[in-house]
């Protein structure tokens, strides 16, 4: 199986030499997630769990689960070196949102369930259909065969797994926090404390939360491409073919 340096060294590799394919799908992430926060900033929406603050986070939530498929799509298809047509491809991630939506609450319901009886079943989970969204986009594998190959291709191999998986996001995790807090540093210094309630206070919270919004949307592709290389790699391991569906 793919070590775990590999994983990280690789994901940083595709990022480096594709940046130009995939900078579109990071503005469309930005300005996605920028919107969402703007919107409430400046509208003074109610928060997340009030049921008015549910109902707008829907359409972003839509969205962002369009924005994760899409990037699926081209991340895949660059790195088997297929080449990729954007617009044709953000059609196909829009026909695929109904199910991609059902697949994401569906696997969020059984992990929340395994949390709640003792915590350890809701990581096992978590493990066991991480991929489940990938052998839908694809494989064209639905519902429950897209939970049972997911399954599968875990299945003997659960702590390889987990650990590539828990080391390389907290890797990268890691990495981006300290961006953003190292470039929050740089943009407050210069102003020294700031008082609260005040229009240069609510400038510069503004700009940290977009900044931080721009860090986190550069980071995205590495961790889906991190993500697709494990999967094929198991794939590969069960001497499947590499199902990227040609179009």
């Amino acid at each position: 199986m793919i070590s775990i340096s590999d994983l990280i060294t690789k994901s940083w590799e595709f990022y480096r030499k594709n940046f130009k394919v995939i900078i579109p799908i990071i503005v469309l992430v930005f300005l996605g997630t920028s919107a969402e926060m703007l919107l409430r900033y400046f509208l003074k929406l109610p928060g997340y769990f009030s049921l008015l603050g549910i109902l707008i986070s829907i359409p972003f939530y839509a969205i962002t689960i369009w924005l994760t498929v899409l990037t699926i799509e081209i991340t895949a298809r660059t790195l088997v070196d297929e080449k990729t047509n954007l617009k044709n491809l953000a059609l196909i991630a829009l026909k695929k949102l109904p199910m991609s939506i059902l697949l994401g609450i569906i696997v969020g319901v059984i992990i929340i369930f395994g949390l709640i009886l003792l915590i350890i079943p809701g990581i096992i989970f978590a493990i066991w259909f991480h991929f489940t969204l990938y052998t839908f986009i694809l494989e064209g594998k639905k519902c429950l065969e897209a939970l049972k190959e997911s399954k599968i291709l875990v299945q003997g191999r659960w702590w390889l797994v987990f650990w590539r998986l828990v080391v390389v996001n907290l890797f990268w995790g890691v990495v981006t926090t300290a961006l953003v807090y190292g470039v929050t540093a740089l943009i407050t210094l210069p102003w020294g404390k700031v008082e609260s309630g005040t229009m240069l206070f609510s400038i510069i919270n503004v700009v940290l939360s977009l900044v931080s919004n721009l860090i986190t949307a550069l980071a995205g592709p590495l961790l889906i491409a991190s993500s697709l290389l494990l999967y094929f790699n198991l794939r590969e391991s069960r001497s499947l073919v590499v199902p990227v569906e040609k179009r």
